[in-house]
């Protein structure tokens, strides 16, 4: 889809990375942010409405008369007037914290901000009709001022709430500029995804380009869609001479990528089946374990023994993996650091990973607080 366009009666839209499109929802205007998903569709009295699933949108119109449905989680409603100032609405996971998505204990959370006008909020079933169960906490029309919010959470589904923010959250406002080679990596992906070939088949393509940023922003894309194996390939490939990601890559890559599919029961059994069949049989569940950082988690004091001895693996995933979550449960200096990289030679490996050892043998390792 071209990046400013008018939408048919019903579409279905995943943002790619990199990429943040422009609709035209009945004389609405519709940003969507990178990575969002959302539906465009008419309501039950065939008015236009954005069924948000996931990330988020800043909505505006030149008409103040304008009005449009939002469904976004447990939040239904119609927005009555105020659209000629940005609305932001966002579908997200709380609590943020990557260990909780690997973990897939998450709850949906669904807020809506008004960014510089008033907006008038009337609550509405899902399809548009009046709503019969009104959420607690909110009237059933109520204006929503500027910088307040209006908040939904999955942990109590029944009601809503209202607050006030000095500083607008990150969703809300407008991402930063992207850096010369993810811009040109952006342009490769818009360039794939509009080829009349079939998408799949332009993105697999591109997953293998001989630019690390092309392949990565391809793999990105390709999990977006429930496809694992390009990803899990370029996470277990070497850097230089290899095809693979540096290690900062890696680890940008990584976690864009696992633990927000992690995060949904359906995508992590996708994601779990393309680990386990990059990997010998007997491997595949240490390697989900390192992704999930589930390994040995009810016999914790064995944990960090193997983490350490799989810094000399044979396979650089592991090698990966081990040091990251080493790294995230203790403390580091500088020149610690240094004394070890997943990309070293097997010298330098078993050199680093003898490193390691002796500091647990000797009790120096410092948990970090949580």
């Amino acid at each position: 889809m071209p990046t400013e366009s008018a939408i048919g009666p019903y579409e279905e839209i995943q943002v790619p990375p990199g990429l943040s499109p422009v609709l035209d929802v009945g004389g609405v205007t519709v940003r969507m942010k990178p990575r969002t998903h959302a539906i465009f569709k008419l309501d039950s009295l065939q008015k236009p409405r954005i069924e948000l699933l996931s990330g988020s949108i800043v909505i505006r119109s030149a008409d103040d008369t304008a009005q449009i449905g939002i469904a976004a989680g447990g939040l239904n409603g119609i927005i009555l007037s105020g659209l000629m100032g940005s609305v932001a609405i966002d579908v997200s996971k709380s609590p943020p914290d990557v260990l909780a998505a690997r973990q897939t204990r998450q709850s949906q959370i669904a807020r809506v901000c008004a960014l510089e006008k008033p907006v008038e909020w009337k609550q509405t079933q899902p399809g548009g009709l009046p709503v019969a169960r009104p959420l607690r906490g909110i009237s059933d029309v109520f204006q929503l001022s500027p910088r307040e919010i209006l908040e939904w959470s999955e942990v109590n589904p029944l009601e809503a709430s209202l607050y006030t923010v000095d500083s607008l959250p990150t969703w809300a406002v407008s991402s930063r500029p992207l850096s010369r080679l993810k811009k040109s990596a952006s342009e490769s992906l818009a360039e794939a995804i509009t080829r009349p070939e079939p998408l799949l088949k332009s993105l697999i393509e591109l997953s293998d380009d001989s630019r690390i940023e092309n392949r990565m922003i391809a793999v990105e894309t390709l999990a977006l869609l429930g496809w694992y194996d390009q990803l899990v390939e370029l996470l277990a490939s070497a850097p230089r001479p290899g095809p693979g990601p540096s290690a900062e890559m890696w680890k940008q890559l990584e976690g864009q990528s696992v633990p927000p599919a992690f995060a949904d029961v359906s995508q992590a059994f996708a994601l779990k089946k393309s680990l386990r069949d990059h990997v010998r049989p007997e491997q595949g569940e240490i390697l989900v374990g390192l992704a999930a950082r589930s390994l040995l988690s009810d016999a914790q004091e064995a944990r960090t023994p193997k983490l350490i001895s799989l810094l000399k693996d044979e396979n650089i995933i592991f090698r990966r993996y081990a040091i990251q979550w080493l790294r995230e449960l203790y403390e580091e200096s500088p020149s610690d650091m240094a004394k070890y990289r997943a990309d070293w030679s097997e010298e330098q490996l078993v050199e680093g990973a003898d490193f390691w050892r002796k500091r647990y043998d000797q009790g120096l390792l410092r948990p970090r607080t949580p």
